[in-house]
């Protein structure tokens, strides 16, 4: 039996319609956050916890044992690279399943099933930036200067990346709900997308080799590398390669947009 699509416009306006999907979409994050952070004994140290462990793991291994040295500051440069991976990298696997997910809301009347994806990606974002204080605590305990000039530029390379994300997990998420491999395919591509964007690794690594293509197909590089300029370095971004993004972003986004609005008609019938 075929189910109502229930993300048709109610009576009333559409910004009506937009303002309480919005209202849902931070309600949903919110609930999310309290059921993982305010109940657990060290809260949102937590969020802190696994890019740590991380940071030791790679400078131990990578930076003293294996001699790989990514320029700069290091520890300050996987950090960086770490946050902004994790998040993405999350961002794509939850909102991959985030319509089974909420499988519980895919039939509440006023609940627009769009947000699930957008829900999904500000989840991640939410410990994004709960995690960025601790890059300006690493920065002062290594001796280096935080660059206020530039630490603005970070808000609109985020929205970028959270657009970029949010079109992506919107085509994942209609492809995972007819085929539940995709599920299985982007945890095994978001594993090698942290290892193929320079995280513990500089461009200047590669060139020469011939994989210098890595970066340039990589539309997380640029946002990943953009980030490092103005948070760490106090330098501007590569706002060529930022609009290259922007598009791909904005195409991604009005494609993933129809796919999904496609298959949220009969979304109940496949979950």
């Amino acid at each position: 039996m075929t189910t109502t699509a229930s993300f048709t416009l109610p009576r009333g306006s559409s910004r009506q319609h937009f303002r309480r999907q919005m209202e849902i979409t931070r309600h949903l994050i919110g609930q999310r956050f309290d059921a993982q952070y305010r109940r657990a004994s060290l809260g949102v140290l937590w969020v802190w916890a696994e890019p740590m462990t991380r940071l030791v793991v790679f400078v131990l291994v990578f930076e003293k044992a294996l001699q790989i040295r990514p320029g700069g500051n290091a520890t300050i440069y996987l950090f960086v690279g770490i946050l902004f991976i994790r998040s993405a990298t999350q961002g794509l696997n939850m909102a991959t399943t985030s319509p089974m997910s909420n499988s519980a809301l895919i039939n509440l009347v006023g609940v627009d099933r769009r947000i699930f994806p957008v829900v999904a990606v500000g989840n991640a974002f939410v410990d994004l930036i709960l995690s960025i204080p601790v890059i300006f605590i690493l920065i002062i305990v290594q001796g280096e200067t935080i660059p206020f000039h530039t630490l603005p530029l970070s808000i609109p390379i985020m929205a970028l990346q959270f657009e970029l994300l949010v079109g992506a997990g919107f085509v994942l998420a209609a492809l995972n709900v007819r085929i539940r491999d995709v599920t299985l395919l982007v945890n095994t591509l978001t594993t090698m997308l942290f290892y193929l964007t320079p995280v513990f690794w500089s461009p200047e690594n590669i060139e020469g080799t011939g994989f210098e293509w890595i970066v340039d197909v990589n539309p997380l590089a640029p946002l990943l590398l953009s980030q490092r300029d103005v948070l760490a370095w106090g330098e501007m971004p590569d706002w060529g390669a930022l609009g290259i993004v922007f598009v791909i972003a904005t195409v991604l986004l009005i494609i993933g947009w129809k796919m999904y609005t496609r298959v949220s008609g009969t979304m109940a019938d496949h979950i």
